[in-house]
């Protein structure tokens, strides 16, 4: 199982995903695969946040980063978590889009992401 330690510390602002934090990868190089498969789908969640209304996007950002680090201890080596956390990321992304009337196509990036 791969560990993602933060190479410095975030600074205290209202974005902290803006902060410059920089994950440093650790492990085999299919669990880096599949650690930088994720921070691929975190950057394209927080570029739909960037859709949606003004008034909501530091809700849905903060929603987002706090989902990433909660998730992050997830076993690497089983395939059906990941897949399933992968498919709930893009599901979820549509319901948000879809209750803000954003078009779906927004969301092709993240879906070949998470489907591959």
């Amino acid at each position: 199982m791969g560990l993602c330690l933060p190479k410095q510390r975030p600074t205290r602002t209202s974005e902290q995903h803006r902060s410059g934090c920089r994950w440093k990868l650790l492990g085999k190089s299919e669990t880096r695969e599949k650690m930088e498969k994720a921070l691929r789908a975190y950057g394209a969640i927080l570029r739909l946040v960037r859709r949606l209304p003004k008034a909501t996007r530091p809700y849905y950002a903060k929603y987002a980063r706090e989902n990433f680090v909660n998730y992050r201890e997830v076993d690497a080596a089983d395939p059906n978590a990941l897949n399933d956390l992968f498919d709930r990321t893009y599901t979820h992304s549509l319901w948000v889009l879809n209750k803000y009337s954003v078009d779906h196509a927004a969301a092709d990036k993240l879906k070949e992401i998470c489907r591959s």
